[in-house]
């Protein structure tokens, strides 16, 4: 059986298609409702920014969850150090682990993933 359509590239495109759309909906949320993100939604919305290698909205999106006070979630810190390092801003990542209250496996992980790119 051949694959006509373009294969992994189309595969490709829509996982960007969705991610960016993932973004959109956190995005309206963020701005839109009177609700304050949690850190899973902190956290998906900046997985999309990094898998869109969105640095303008890596950090405002940074800049929100340092105003709102989740800077020192776990789960959220962990997610910060892996958006830097896929937007390939390993030197920022690499200070904010630095300046973590708990570096666990995941956080080191992320920034040693960063060094073998």
């Amino acid at each position: 059986m051949e694959i006509t359509h373009g294969g992994n590239r189309d595969m490709l495109n829509m996982d960007i298609i969705r991610t960016q759309e993932a973004l959109d909906c956190f995005e309206k949320m963020r701005k839109h409702c009177c609700l304050l993100p949690h850190a899973f939604s902190l956290s998906c919305g900046l997985k999309a920014c990094g898998s869109l290698r969105d640095r303008q909205k890596d950090r405002e999106i940074h800049a929100d969850i340092v105003k709102i006070g989740f800077e020192k979630d776990v789960l959220v810190d962990n997610t910060i150090v892996n958006m830097y390092v896929n937007c390939g801003l390993l030197s920022t990542a690499h200070y904010l682990f630095n300046t973590l209250v708990v570096r666990d496996v995941v956080s080191l992980n992320s920034l040693m993933v960063g060094c073998t790119k």
